[in-house]
């Protein structure tokens, strides 16, 4: 595991692309957010190793314990963003990756 997480720091060039950001435009919740999931749906900008894209993030929503859970994902593809895929000997790598993301929102 230790030795993926190298090579895929070394091309995400994390030592000067530390973060990566996502800033919402909007957000789009069909319902209202009770116990049952609600669809969300989410469009802004993504910013991976220097280079922002628009993207629309697709996710669930629902209340768990007083708090707003939002778990969802968005698939990228690596060379959009200026980060060539990890080179592996005898396979061949897909240049398509998920983030995934769970966030507990609370009132504050």
């Amino acid at each position: 595991m230790s030795q993926r997480d190298g090579i895929v720091s070394r091309q995400l060039e994390v030592q000067q692309f530390p973060n990566a950001t996502f800033t919402a435009a909007s957000a789009s919740i069909a319902g209202n957010v009770t116990s049952a999931q609600v669809d969300v749906t989410v469009p802004g900008s993504l910013t991976i190793h220097g280079v922002t894209k628009n993207v629309t993030v697709i996710a669930k929503a629902q209340v768990i314990g007083g708090k707003i859970e939002i778990a969802g994902s968005v698939a990228v593809n690596m060379s959009d963003y200026g980060v060539s895929p990890p080179q592996v000997p005898f396979t061949a790598v897909d240049p398509t990756v998920a983030i995934e993301f769970d966030l507990f929102l609370t009132k504050t």
